[in-house]
């Protein structure tokens, strides 16, 4: 396997424009693509790193404006979001793997 952000150089130029944060945010979208609704992707995050430190809404508003991720907004009856197609690309680019 290429490569895993746990070793990623985040303050190097050449690692992915995203932060720490957006980057569990988008690994939890690709294990589980197309699967989650936004409250399932809240839980998970806080079981990693105990509470949100930034409103989740916001996040997923960036990366899905940006195209990482694809989906219907929150407020949508039926929340649950896929990979958008520059979130495949940045995986495929980096050769990253979701953190497990």
């Amino acid at each position: 396997m290429a490569g895993n952000l746990r070793h990623w150089p985040m303050n190097s130029s050449a690692s992915p424009p995203l932060d720490a944060f957006e980057w569990l945010l988008l690994s939890l979208v690709a294990q589980h693509d197309g699967r989650w609704y936004w409250y399932q992707l809240d839980r998970a995050i806080v079981r990693r790193l105990g509470a949100l430190d930034r409103p989740l809404s916001a996040s997923i508003a960036r990366l899905t404006a940006a195209g990482y991720l694809a989906g219907r907004p929150p407020a949508d009856s039926r929340p649950k979001y896929l990979l958008g197609p520059q979130g495949h690309t940045l995986l495929r680019e980096y050769g990253l793997s979701p953190l497990l």
